[in-house]
């Protein structure tokens, strides 16, 4: 008797918990993520982040670290990557992506990557005297001529 009364009690419970008619409803698209306004542009601000020495030590610096690859010497590959660089507050290359590369030759945008990475801190942006994270566009051009 009283596994009978426990059984219409664990029946009753499990009636009122799971039993109840499920209702749908629409559910609205999520909100498109809002724009991060906490990085700045360095094409909104004076000045824009700088490499020391100036534009010429970044030609240098680059022709010194970026190697033709192989594969696309062989190839006779030639054509312009076009890498965004972020400079973050303390002047530190921290991420580069490739805002236009050379579909048949991937290794020459890794070299970009690689060279890029390996440049020394550059001097930030400041922004109501404090250095704010920066974008910097950088060419590199691969002739085969």
């Amino acid at each position: 008797m009283m596994r009978l009364v426990f059984l219409l009690s664990l029946f009753l419970v499990f009636q009122a918990t799971f039993g109840q008619e499920i209702e749908f409803m629409e559910v609205p698209p999520p909100e498109q993520p809002k724009e991060d306004t906490s990085t700045i542009s360095t094409y909104c601000f004076d000045p824009q982040p700088e490499f020391p020495g100036g534009r010429e030590e970044v030609i240098k610096c680059l022709s010194e670290n970026i190697a033709y690859p192989q594969i696309a010497i062989d190839r006779k590959l030639s054509g312009k990557i076009i890498a965004i660089v972020t400079i973050d507050p303390d002047g530190r290359v921290v991420d580069v992506k490739i805002e236009n590369g050379m579909p048949d030759c991937p290794e020459c945008e890794e070299e970009v990557i690689r060279g890029i990475c390996s440049m020394p801190d550059w001097i930030p942006t400041k922004q109501k005297g404090k250095t704010t994270r920066s974008y910097v566009t950088i060419p590199v051009t691969f002739s085969a001529e």
